[in-house]
């Protein structure tokens, strides 16, 4: 249980920038996302879907570099509770996908209702 909060203080850490690069990444590529909507699905759910998708990814791959080069000291810091950094990654990758499918699910329900 002493490791979670440690986990969740990386996770937390990382939002700011991932987030960040999302938008970024989805305002550079963005029109390519409205071209691609599916047809006979909701087209804010498509994009919404494709935001997600780049938060998870680019977004974590964003964040990670920034922490590898500038706050590289730290991983030292987790290191010390017994933490590696593969395990902050992958804790990371997992806490970001069940938050996106999360925030998925409850956008689809809020649409259905409107």
């Amino acid at each position: 249980m002493k490791k979670a909060s440690f986990y969740l203080f990386f996770f937390r850490s990382t939002l700011l920038i991932s987030i960040a690069a999302a938008i970024a990444i989805t305002f550079v590529i963005g029109s390519t996302f409205m071209q691609i909507v599916v047809a006979g699905s909701d087209p804010v759910l498509s994009v919404l879907s494709s935001v997600l998708k780049i938060w998870c990814t680019a977004g974590l791959a964003a964040s990670l570099l920034y922490k590898e080069t500038v706050r590289k000291n730290e991983y030292y810091f987790f290191y010390n509770v017994g933490i590696s950094k593969i395990e902050l990654i992958i804790v990371s990758l997992i806490l970001y996908i069940l938050s996106s499918v999360i925030i998925y699910i409850l956008c689809s329900l809020i649409m259905k209702f409107i």
